[in-house]
């Protein structure tokens, strides 16, 4: 996101020329959730901002399309159709995946309960190389336990909020 803050102050200095952006079909920020103000910003300018979500572990996991990148900004989007993607309350995750209990979605995101995200499908890893404790740690039963901390809404967008631990 530090990038996409650096073109916006551009964009709005008095003296600033504005670029030609007429090819610009979209922008597309991950690894951090951009703001919601600077979203709704470069769309003051015309320009749309997704947000996405995915790890190493993963490759992507989520998207926030053109449609929703301003109603739903701070949010990562909805997950992809070919995983899996649990919100998990964060204590149920000590036993077997049976025994997991979801978060139950609210009408607004910044309302609901914060779980630890889990995801499973074709796009996950099979392991560490050369780590089994940390694939002990982080797969359990083709699951994937991603240390992102998340909320959901009732419409499915997710909104990270941090970490339950660092690799």
């Amino acid at each position: 996101p530090t990038h996409y803050e650096r073109i916006l102050a551009r964009l709005q200095r008095e003296d600033a020329v504005r670029p030609d952006t007429t090819s610009l079909k979209f922008m597309f920020g991950a690894g951090a959730a951009v703001a919601s103000q600077t979203i709704q910003a470069f769309s003051n300018f015309g320009l749309v901002l997704k947000q996405g979500y995915g790890q190493t572990e993963t490759s992507m996991l989520c998207c926030l399309e053109e449609g929703d990148a301003v109603g739903k900004a701070g949010s990562v989007g909805r997950p992809l159709e070919h995983l899996e993607l649990r919100v998990i309350e964060p204590t149920s995750l000590t036993g077997p995946p049976s025994g997991w209990q979801d978060i139950v979605p609210s009408d607004k995101a910044e309302a609901a309960q914060v779980g630890e995200i889990v995801v499973r499908g074709p796009i996950t890893m099979l392991g560490y190389w050369r780590n089994q404790a940390g694939t002990r740690e982080t797969l359990r039963d083709g699951w994937v336990l991603t240390g992102d901390l998340a909320r959901i809404d009732r419409e499915g967008f997710i909104t990270l909020v941090g970490r339950s631990r660092e690799m």
